[in-house]
């Protein structure tokens, strides 16, 4: 992710523009690559991007009154980074839920936990994390060979077979040295 995309990120998010409006156009980018590739287009003019682009809000019914999304819209693709949509309507997000005091984590396992433990792994994070409200990723990595890793932005919590495998192999190849 580039730096002008978490710029364009912090700029989508201090217009206020509603989250579920955000949502929308993040689906209509992802589900029609089409339209990231026409409005990448050095041959399809400003002023026709910008018309396309007011079109898209118009056909899904997104209210904007003052234009302010598309223009911010219009603006990300007079910079070229239209391409970069995608990593602008996921910085928002991340940024957003900083801005809310929302703590993002990922959990990674092979055997999916029950719901106590799904709880477990939250009330440690609002612990540890001075209570913040949880955003709980999870996706299954057969890899790791049993347990789990939770990771929060650069902490890792690393609980995995695979992991203390590696551990035990670091530990013993220092003890050999």
């Amino acid at each position: 992710m580039t730096e002008q995309a978490e710029k364009f990120a912090v700029v989508l998010y201090e217009l206020k523009v509603p989250a579920e409006q955000v949502h929308m156009m993040a689906e209509i980018f992802t589900g029609n690559p089409e339209l990231t590739r026409v409005l990448a287009s050095p041959v399809v003019t400003r002023e026709k991007k910008c018309r396309i682009l007011e079109q898209v809000l118009a056909k899904m019914e997104i209210r904007d009154e003052e234009h302010l999304f598309l223009h911010f819209l219009c603006k990300v693709c007079d910079d070229g980074c239209i391409t970069e949509i995608d990593d602008v309507f996921q910085a928002w997000l991340r940024y957003k839920h900083q801005q809310e005091g929302v703590l993002e984590a990922e959990l990674y396992y092979v055997t999916e936990p029950e719901e106590a433990q799904f709880n477990g792994f939250r009330e440690f994070l609002r612990r540890t994390y001075d209570g913040k409200e949880v955003l709980l990723r999870v996706e299954p990595r057969p890899e790791l060979l049993g347990g789990f890793v939770l990771k929060t932005g650069d902490v890792e919590y690393d609980y995995s077979l695979a992991g203390r495998m590696r551990k035990l192999r670091r530990a013993v190849v220092e003890q050999q040295a």
